[in-house]
């Protein structure tokens, strides 16, 4: 989803890196006291939706709990980077129709379970008034996260300073090679 064409309208700001650890590292520390780290912000409904999205009927793969699988795999991954990150998950207020479709009010059935993940790992969570996406732009913008970690344009529109896309390759499964946006 995201913005149409916003991705290109930004390009002539972005700098590709070698890895989001690599980036953490160079602009995490420099200049900061090293307790704070690199923080990035993620939106966790996003990563709820592609879990259960993954396994849709027909997938080839077996077994219990799948998208509690695959969730847990990707926070491990981001447990060996060098960054603290901050899942928001969508508020009370969030709109109740987004691009002609009703959203449902009912919270996923994963949340609960992702949210206990989340503190058995150690993650920071946040639940936002309304929208994620939106509250990711604002704490960007006012420095309480370094980055917003997403694959669309929404926190761009909604005012971020500087949003980690994963750059897509065959090759690249774990944020090996990112592109780094900035509005600032």
């Amino acid at each position: 989803m995201g913005v149409q064409g916003l991705w290109q309208l930004v390009k002539l700001s972005a700098v590709v890196h070698d890895s989001l650890g690599a980036l953490a590292l160079k602009d995490g520390y420099a200049d900061k006291p090293a307790a704070r780290g690199y923080r990035v912000g993620i939106d966790a409904s996003i990563w709820l939706h592609t879990a259960q999205n993954t396994f849709a009927v027909g997938h080839t793969q077996s077994g219990l709990n799948l998208e509690l699988r695959l969730l847990f795999y990707c926070l491990a991954c981001l447990l060996a980077l060098p960054i603290n990150p901050v899942f928001v998950f969508d508020g009370p207020n969030r709109p109740r129709r987004k691009r002609g479709t009703n959203v449902v009010p009912v919270p996923h059935w994963l949340v609960s379970l992702f949210e206990e993940m989340l503190s058995a790992f150690g993650f920071h969570k946040h639940v936002a008034p309304g929208e994620a996406k939106a509250e990711l732009a604002v704490m960007n913008a006012l420095g309480i996260i370094n980055a917003i970690l997403m694959e669309d344009s929404d926190a761009l529109a909604f005012g971020a300073f500087t949003v980690v896309r994963r750059s897509f390759s065959s090759r690249n499964q774990n944020l090996n090679e990112i592109t780094v946006y900035t509005s600032g």
